[in-house]
């Protein structure tokens, strides 16, 4: 009988480690939060990839340090549980526009070489410097791993080119500023 009982446990705790699927492969289920429809591209790829899903992207939008994409659409859609692993597609959609700042100093930096390096490498130098970014068509994405939207992409052209100085804007003699961004051609 001792040994009839040692045969169920270890039956038990077989089922209970794969969580019951056939073959030992576990399955986990997430749920699609309602956040990320609610909230900038940037910030929906993370949190989805947070999650263990894939994230694609159907169709091109700009993309800026002063208007980020917005998302306009999950398919599957919000609140629906999927497995872990799962592309969520998302349809962006032109964001918030924010009203730009300066600095009195008006910092100026060289600009480096960002061609072939990820977008979130050039993005991470301008935030950096206290420059302004723009990518005036973010790519569509297919299913992707990336940790992060822009470390998705590599870019592939850049304005102001290596080498040139740029700073974070122009300002007029009547008060008004006109931001210089560093703006990025990007490949997904």
């Amino acid at each position: 009988m001792a040994l009839k009982a040692q045969l169920i446990a270890v039956a038990v705790a077989s089922v209970s480690l794969t969580g019951g699927a056939v073959g030992g492969a576990a399955t986990r289920d997430v749920a699609i939060p309602a956040r990320a429809r609610q909230t900038d591209l940037a910030d929906a790829f993370a949190m989805l990839h947070s999650l263990g899903l894939r994230v694609a992207i159907d169709q091109a939008t700009p993309y800026s340090s002063l208007r980020p994409a917005w998302v306009a659409k999950l398919t599957p859609r919000a609140g629906t549980r999927v497995p872990v692993g799962t592309t969520v597609t998302i349809t962006p959609n032109d964001g918030p526009i924010g009203s730009p700042s300066f600095m009195k100093s008006n910092p100026h930096s060289r600009v480096p070489s960002f061609i072939g390096k990820t977008a979130a490498t050039a993005i991470n130098w301008a935030n950096g410097h206290n420059l302004y970014w723009g990518v005036p068509r973010l790519p569509p994405l297919p299913a992707s791993d990336a940790r992060t939207l822009f470390a998705a992409y590599r870019v592939t052209a850049q304005a102001p080119a290596a080498g040139k100085t740029m700073g974070q804007g122009l300002r007029s003699i009547h008060g008004s500023f006109t931001p210089t961004p560093l703006t990025l051609t990007l490949k997904g």
